[in-house]
């Protein structure tokens, strides 16, 4: 059973990360590359938060009051970011800031492939 809900939540996390990247090509002019990142950096901010809302054990710990802060103050403190992002990096490390600021060794937010328009 523990495997199915292995599947179940990797099956889930691509499918909201395969929307929000769909979602940044829509977002923003090919013609500024700058936007374009911004705009997938914020589509992944807001999936890889829904997904901790609705899926990570801390959301229903009452017991870890600043996990609870952090989903909050910390998704808006990454979103401040935003306007800096200007290459895949950038757009990765303001996603990573607000993961990093869960403090779960087991939650990671990472690339296996680096975008198809990045210059590196």
């Amino acid at each position: 059973m523990k495997k199915n809900i292995c599947s179940l939540f990797i099956l889930g996390t691509a499918c909201a990360f395969s929307n929000a990247a769909e979602m940044a090509d829509k977002a923003a002019p090919a013609e500024n590359p700058a936007l374009r990142w911004q705009a997938m950096a914020r589509a992944d901010l807001a999936a890889v938060q829904a997904l901790v809302l609705s899926t990570h054990p801390g959301s229903i710990d009452d017991g870890n009051p600043v996990f609870h802060e952090w989903t909050t103050t910390g998704y808006q403190q990454a979103l401040a970011f935003i306007p800096k992002v200007v290459t895949h990096d950038t757009a990765m490390s303001a996603v990573r800031f607000y993961v990093t600021g869960l403090m779960d060794g087991h939650f990671g937010y990472s690339d296996n492939a680096r975008h198809r328009d990045s210059p590196t």
